[in-house]
């Protein structure tokens, strides 16, 4: 499926508009679905409304078919969860600004530091001098690039 832009939250209604087209095959029982589009549109449904939408506001938009309901809602589930794992991840463009080439040195420093915690046994299980302690060990990596 084309998007108009990965930016969902910037798109203007004619971008959810040929979304919505588009969820329309041809020869499919979605095809009826089509004047959803302009449904949409006339509701002035953007990219980030689109995101909000819920299964009453489509009622309230006048799409009565449960089955198109469900269509909907899985299509703009989907979609969401689409954006949001491309909005997590960084972009495969490199940034041309202070990153060192292939062949250039880095320096790097690490920071290693283990730590040891003992625990003498308090409580129900200490029993005269036979006491199980807990034992606890931690240790923590920081990595700066310079």
């Amino acid at each position: 499926m084309l998007l108009p832009s990965f930016e969902i939250g910037s798109w203007t209604e004619d971008d959810v508009y040929f979304w919505v087209q588009q969820l329309v095959r041809k020869g499919d029982s979605s095809a009826e679905m089509s004047v959803y589009a302009s449904l949409f549109k006339e509701n002035n449904i953007t990219g980030k409304r689109l995101l909000l939408l819920e299964e009453e506001d489509l009622k309230d938009m006048g799409i009565v078919s449960k089955g198109h309901i469900i269509h909907l809602k899985l299509a703009i589930e989907k979609l969401t969860y689409d954006y949001l794992n491309l909005f997590h991840f960084p972009p495969l463009i490199k940034d041309s600004g202070g990153e060192p080439e292939e062949n250039e040195e880095k320096i790097v420093n690490l920071e290693l530091v283990f730590g040891f915690h003992l625990k003498p046994g308090t409580g129900p299980q200490c029993h005269g001098s036979s006491c199980t302690s807990q034992r606890q060990y931690n240790a923590c990596v920081r990595m700066d690039t310079i």
